[in-house]
């Protein structure tokens, strides 16, 4: 038997998460968001689409940069890690069209 860790999720070594069930909310609010809203934070105004895809590379980079050097210990979702490809490759993408200009 499983034995239940703070906030919902599993104990260490069995698929825990820290924010346990918590997680979940978030997912789901951003599941539910509407990409084309605009949201503003620090003085800067962007989509919340543009917001959740800058999220999940900044999460995903942490995350590869944890495991790195731990044998053995998983990486991200491979479904971050191709979220986190496509918005590096738009990147890449618009500072290689504005080096042509």
């Amino acid at each position: 038997m499983d034995s239940a860790a703070p906030g919902g999720g599993r104990a260490p070594g069995r698929g825990f998460h820290p924010l346990g069930r918590r997680r979940l909310r978030h997912r789901s609010a951003a599941e539910l968001a509407d990409p084309g809203l605009r949201v503003s934070t620090r003085d800067e105004v962007l989509t919340a689409g543009d917001y959740l895809s800058a999220y999940v590379l900044e999460w995903t980079l942490h995350h590869l940069d944890l495991v790195a050097r731990l044998p053995g210990m998983a990486g991200p979702p491979a479904e971050g890690r191709a979220r986190s490809r496509e918005t590096l490759e738009k990147i890449a993408h618009w500072a290689d069209m504005d080096a042509r200009a």
